[in-house]
């Protein structure tokens, strides 16, 4: 009896309770670390279902817009360059709502938005610029039929 009694305070040494805490520290870190990802993600998930559609409506408008004014490219150079700087804060707004896996053609659209504001802008690199348009509105539309069958 004695002797399990001495095994006991040699386990409650303060060497085996700094390692035990410093153990559970780690884990409690890890865990911590963990959640805060978890509910992340799923903050960013429904933020996206309840924005998107509604950012995809207005990059439709503004695109249609653009088409429209492409028409009498040189006539609408002004209206062009101002319909421009209407869209890219909706395109960053989408970048900021897609995983990084969905961001390529969005990036290309905001760097050729950024070249057409940059100089005297070529009609050529506008209708680059309105395909690119029509690509992230047809992915957007197919990333909204995808989350309606997604749980």
């Amino acid at each position: 009896m004695w002797s399990l009694i001495k095994d006991a305070e040699s386990l409650l040494t303060t060497e085996a309770i700094t390692a035990f805490a410093n153990v559970s520290s780690i884990v409690g870190l890890t865990i911590t670390i963990f959640v805060m990802r978890a509910v992340h993600q799923i903050r960013r998930h429904y933020d996206s279902l309840a924005r998107l559609p509604e950012l995809r409506v207005r990059l439709e408008a503004q695109t249609s817009v653009l088409g429209d004014l492409m028409n009498d490219y040189h006539g609408n150079v002004e209206a062009i360059a101002l319909e421009l700087a209407k869209l890219e804060p909706v395109l960053k707004a989408l970048k900021k709502r897609l995983p990084w896996s969905e961001r390529d053609a969005l990036k290309g659209a905001l760097n050729k938005t950024a070249r057409v504001m940059a100089s005297n802008p070529s009609e050529n690199l506008v209708r680059d610029l309105h395909r690119s348009l029509h690509r992230i509105l047809s992915e957007l539309e197919q990333r909204e039929n995808d989350n309606k069958w997604s749980v």
